[in-house]
């Protein structure tokens, strides 16, 4: 691995660090294309950082409208 490499793997490594210390986990989401397509359209609106923030959102907004 390259100089360079090896400073992505450490930066990674510091992110995955801060997001476990705030009690976050990382998970994997199967989406079809067009789906896909409409979350990055999202995203480069602006409105949402990235597509996990994006995700984590929509999911806080299904909880309210569901009452829970």
């Amino acid at each position: 691995m390259n100089v360079e490499g090896n400073a992505n793997a450490r930066a990674a490594a510091k992110y995955r660090q801060r997001r476990e210390a705030a009690g976050e986990s990382q998970v994997t989401v199967w989406l079809d294309l067009g789906l896909q397509s409409k979350l990055d359209a999202l995203v480069s609106t602006g409105r949402f950082k990235n597509r996990s923030e994006l995700i984590a959102r929509a999911i806080e907004g299904f909880e309210l409208s569901e009452g829970n």
